[in-house]
């Protein structure tokens, strides 16, 4: 009973796939709607206006005493090695003119910066003067039983301000 059927059923099954294709190639082909036309006006453009500014630090100055703090530490640190010397040279909207950055960092048992990260949304351009005075200065690292050990999570603050 079944068994004639068979191929019929297999007909009318490639036959209903063939509407489905056309139905979806029809469908795809067709020009928006109006409504769609309309509201795919363009946006008139806006362009950020770019300034281009140049900074300078104030926030640490030459000599500047690095905290030591553990079993075995001074109460004052060691004097930075390096002033921040570079200037900064951002092209951003708006310039302020100050900009304080937090910055975090871990201390290696040597007394080298390491992992140094700017905080969230900080300018690009400030990335790497900081980076480098970072690492330029030495820290007094944290002494277990008289051996140095890793610091995490150490910071700071530099300022800068606009000299343009």
């Amino acid at each position: 009973m079944f068994r004639d059927d068979v191929p019929v059923f297999g007909f009318a099954l490639v036959i209903l796939a063939g509407v489905v294709v056309i139905m979806l190639l029809r469908s795809v082909s067709q020009p928006p709607s109006p409504i769609g036309q309309a509201s795919a006006a363009p946006l008139p453009e806006r362009q950020a206006q770019l300034t281009v500014a140049t900074y300078r630090s104030v926030g640490v100055e030459a000599g500047h005493r690095l905290p030591c703090d553990g079993p075995g530490a001074s109460q004052e640190g060691p004097a930075s090695t390096e002033p921040v010397r570079r200037a900064a040279v951002c092209r951003i909207p708006n310039p302020p003119n100050r900009i304080s950055i937090p910055v975090t960092y871990d201390v290696e048992p040597h007394g080298i910066a390491a992992n140094i990260q700017l905080a969230p949304g900080t300018p690009a351009c400030f990335a790497p003067v900081i980076e480098e005075t970072v690492r330029a200065w030495r820290y007094c690292p944290k002494k277990v039983r008289g051996e140095p050990q890793w610091r995490y999570d150490e910071g700071t603050i530099l300022t800068f301000v606009r000299t343009d």
